[in-house]
C-alpha cells in the first residue's frame, strides 16, 4: 500500500478536476455565453418596457393630480376674486346710505297724516345733503330724522323737494355726520344703462342696510320722466336708496317703492 500524504491527494485531485474542466470546457462556454447574453438582453428589455409604463402611468397620475389641483386653485381663486369684486360696492354703500324716517301731524297736498321710513344717501358732506324721495322726506311739513348705521336718528331739514320729479334734498348738520361716513359717488351722464349689473340698496321692510342684485332691463320714458326698468327687488323701505351699479360702485339712480 502506498501511502500519500493529505498535500499530494490534494494536489493530484486538482490536476485531475483541471484536466476534467479542460476536457469539458470547450463544449459548454458557447452556450454559457450565448445564454448569459440572452438572460442580460432579455432582463434590460423587460426593464426598459416596465420603466417605461412605469413612467407612463406616473406622468399620467401626475399629470392628472396636477390638472385637478390647478382646476381648483383657478375656481377658489375666481370664486374668492367675484365674491371681493361683488361685496366691496355693497360694503362701500353702508358707509354713504342712511335711515330717514319722517313724522308728518297735519298733512299737506298729497301728503299723508302718520310716520314713514325709507332710505337716502349722503352726496355732499360739507353741505350736509342727502338724496331721498320726496315722498319719503314728505311734500313740506313732515319732522324729519336720519340715521347713518351704527348711530341713533338726528333731526333733519328739507332743502329741496320737487314733487313732481319725486326728488328731495334733506340737510343734515355736519356735526352729526360720522367720521367713517363717505360721500356717493354719482353718475350723472347719459351713457346707455340697459343691462347692467347693479343692486338695490336700502332697507326693505326693516331689513336694514340690505340689497338686492339685478340687471337694468330698459330706461323708458314714461309721462314726462325716465324709468329705470330692473329685476332687482325692489320693496317698502327701499324708497330713496341708491341704485348702485356693481362693476364700479357708482350710484346711478334713487329708488321708488
Amino acid at each position: 500500500m502506498t501511502f500519500m500524504s493529505p498535500v499530494s491527494l490534494y494536489r493530484r485531485n486538482t490536476k485531475q478536476l483541471r484536466l476534467s474542466q479542460i476536457k469539458i470546457l470547450p463544449f459548454y462556454v458557447p452556450y454559457f455565453y450565448l445564454i448569459n447574453f440572452v438572460s442580460l438582453t432579455l432582463c434590460q428589455v423587460l426593464g426598459a418596457i416596465a420603466a417605461q409604463l412605469c413612467f407612463k402611468h406616473c406622468w399620467v397620475l401626475l399629470t392628472q393630480e396636477l390638472t385637478l389641483k390647478f382646476l381648483v386653485s383657478l375656481f377658489l381663486i375666481a370664486l374668492v376674486w367675484s365674491s371681493s369684486v361683488l361685496a366691496s360696492p355693497i360694503d362701500d354703500a353702508s358707509a354713504y346710505a342712511v335711515r330717514i324716517k319722517s313724522t308728518i301731524r297735519y298733512a299737506f297736498a298729497e301728503d299723508t297724516a302718520g310716520t314713514s321710513n325709507g332710505a337716502g344717501f349722503l352726496v355732499d358732506r360739507a353741505r350736509g345733503w342727502v338724496l331721498t324721495n320726496a315722498h319719503v322726506s314728505g311734500w313740506g311739513t313732515a319732522e324729519i330724522e336720519v340715521s347713518f348705521k351704527g348711530y341713533d336718528y338726528f333731526e333733519a331739514k328739507p332743502e329741496y323737494v320737487d314733487p313732481e320729479l319725486d326728488f328731495a334734498i334733506v340737510k343734515v348738520e355736519a356735526k352729526n355726520i360720522p367720521d367713517e361716513a363717505k360721500e356717493a359717488q354719482l353718475d350723472c351722464s347719459e351713457r346707455p344703462l340697459n343691462g347692467l349689473a347693479v343692486a338695490a340698496y336700502g332697507h326693505p321692510h326693516g331689513l336694514t342696510y340690505s340689497a338686492s342684485r339685478g340687471i337694468i332691463s330698459q330706461v323708458r320714458y314714461y309721462d314726462g320722466v325716465d324709468w329705470v326698468q330692473t329685476d332687482a327687488a325692489i320693496n317698502p323701505g327701499n324708497s330713496g336708496g341708491p341704485f348702485i351699479e356693481l362693476d364700479t360702485g357708482i350710484v346711478l339712480t334713487g329708488q321708488v317703492s
